[in-house]
């Protein structure tokens, strides 16, 4: 139970290690962007900005252009075409036919 434990233990202290060197890298990364930006490099570090700032808009314009189709489909009123019209024009027809009975039939002419 205990070599377990210390095993564990050093899988532990290993896993913090690496998160380490990455935030120590990342922060690296930062001071130098901060000093490019102090010695006058200020123009690389904000077209970098722009880059970034129009890859979030494409990523989130991407992310949500389905969402806006979908959206604009539950708001927009039901189009129905002039075909659609006749044909449930006709359907009607048929069912008004079918329970009453048809003026042309023989049946309400007997009538």
């Amino acid at each position: 139970e205990v070599a377990t434990h210390s095993m564990r233990v050093q899988q532990d202290v290993q896993r913090l290690m690496q998160r380490s060197q990455a935030l120590e890298s990342r922060l690296s990364a930062l001071d130098g962007l901060a000093a490019s930006m102090a010695t006058g490099g200020g123009d690389a570090s904000a077209a970098a900005v722009e880059a970034l700032e129009r890859r979030l808009e494409q990523h989130l314009d991407e992310k949500l252009s389905p969402l806006r189709e979908q959206l604009s489909l539950l708001d927009a009123p039901e189009k129905i075409t002039a075909e659609e019209k006749m044909d449930k024009g006709l359907l009607e027809q048929v069912h008004k036919d079918l329970l009453f009975g048809s003026p042309a039939s023989p049946s309400a002419q007997e009538e």
